[in-house]
This record gives C-alpha cells, sequence and structure tokens, in this order.
C-alpha cells in the first residue's frame, strides 16, 4: 500500500492550489485526486482581482499569463437578489480579474501541482476513509482501471 503525507480528495481550483502550496513549503508525498477529466466543462467563469494574489503566492503567475486567459475589468450581474450587482476592478489595488476558460485553467492548476512534485490521479472517487491504529488513514479510492485502490495518508 503506497503512503503518502497528504491526500487531497477534489483536484479542483482549491485543492491543486492546496497540492502546490504545500510541495512548495516542503510537503512531499502529496497525492491529488480528482474524479473527472479537466477537459469536461466546468461552471465558473472568471475570478477577481484578489486571485493575483494567490497566483503570485503561489509561484505560478508569469505561467498563468502565459495560459492567455482574457482581463476582466467588471461584471455585473444577478445572483440572489433580484437586483442587479456590480463587480469593478477600476481602484482595485490587485490589478484586474480574469475571464477563464475553466477547464484549461483548472487543467494548468493541476499540471503546475503535477509538475511540482504531486501524484495525480484522475476518474477516480474517494469511497471511503478508517483509521489505521499507527497513524494516519487508508483510503480506498475507486479508479477508471482498478475499482478498490487502497493508499495510507498521514
Amino acid at each position: 500500500m503506497t503512503r503518502y503525507r497528504v491526500a487531497i480528495i477534489g483536484g479542483g481550483p482549491a485543492g491543486s492550489s492546496c497540492a502546490l502550496k504545500l510541495i512548495r513549503l516542503g510537503v512531499k508525498d502529496v497525492l491529488l485526486v480528482e474524479s473527472g477529466e479537466y477537459a469536461d466543462f466546468r461552471i465558473g467563469e472568471t475570478i477577481p482581482p484578489e486571485a493575483n494574489l494567490v497566483l503570485h503566492q503561489l509561484e505560478i503567475y508569469d505561467v498563468f499569463l502565459a495560459e492567455g486567459h482574457d482581463p476582466c475589468y467588471g461584471s455585473c450581474s444577478y445572483w440572489g437578489d433580484y437586483r442587479r450587482g456590480y463587480n469593478d476592478s477600476l481602484l482595485s489595488p490587485h490589478g484586474h480579474g480574469w475571464h477563464l476558460d475553466r477547464a484549461r485553467f483548472d487543467a494548468f492548476l493541476a499540471r503546475e501541482a503535477q509538475q511540482a512534485g504531486a501524484e495525480l490521479i484522475t476518474n477516480s472517487k474517494f469511497q471511503a476513509s478508517e483509521r489505521l491504529e499507527a497513524g494516519g488513514f487508508r483510503l480506498t479510492i475507486g479508479t477508471q482501471t482498478d475499482p478498490s485502490v487502497t493508499v495510507a495518508a498521514d
């Protein structure tokens, strides 16, 4: 049974960013488990200016720029209310936000985590966990090729 320091269930922006940051902090043996394929449609097409801070902290801002996402200087939407809401970045100290190709963005973050040292498995679903007497957890993950892969994680 393969043992990891950390297993992250969910390879979207939060999971991939977490894996990348842990590796940058010196944590080795990080597993990132994603249930789908990064080519699949994903909802969420913009990120606010504050995301630029996170991209810098993850040390991937310049590589992100090379991905060619379009700048977003503001948006107007109805979200949970009958009144229209506005979000502009003209006065933001963090610059502008971004219009994303979400599937490409998610794949980018996962690729960056993988290149930094995380192990990535896709098309995999978390099935169960069990606390180990020696510490950590035994995780059962179903993959396309094996319906019951077992790994351990601290």
